[in-house]
């Protein structure tokens, strides 16, 4: 399991996506390819939110498991301290057009949001 410490600035989103890809070639999963692509784009998605929205130093973790009905997926989790998610289409911090959560939901086969008393977590299961 990968899990990373990013502050909220965009250029740290070049860091996220690397390391995320780097995550990806420990389980054998091509970054290039779909699902590995697909995990990329969900963790880039959702530390542009942190960095845009909740603009609390985040946490982004990357690893292999099994959703409930037994699927061998990749979940990706940013956790901020901020309570407040956004999901709307949106041009943030490094000036390219973003889809934000819609672009989540149709990446990944369950994603969700989990609260707790010092922020957020939204994670997402990309199947494998």
């Amino acid at each position: 399991m990968l899990v990373t410490i990013h502050q909220p600035r965009p250029d740290e989103l070049a860091d996220v996506r690397e390391q995320v890809r780097e995550a990806l070639r420990d389980m054998d999963i091509a970054p290039d390819g779909e699902v590995g692509a697909a995990v990329v784009i969900v963790a880039d998605e959702l530390a542009v939110n942190a960095v845009t929205h909740a603009r609390t130093p985040f946490a982004v973790s990357v690893e292999p498991r099994r959703d409930e009905v037994g699927r061998e997926v990749v979940r990706v989790a940013v956790s901020d301290g901020a309570w407040s998610v956004q999901g709307g289409p949106e041009t943030v911090t490094d000036g390219r057009p973003r889809l934000g959560l819609p672009m989540v939901r149709g990446l990944s086969v369950r994603w969700g949001i989990e609260t707790r008393d010092e922020g957020k977590t939204v994670w997402a299961d990309v199947r494998r």
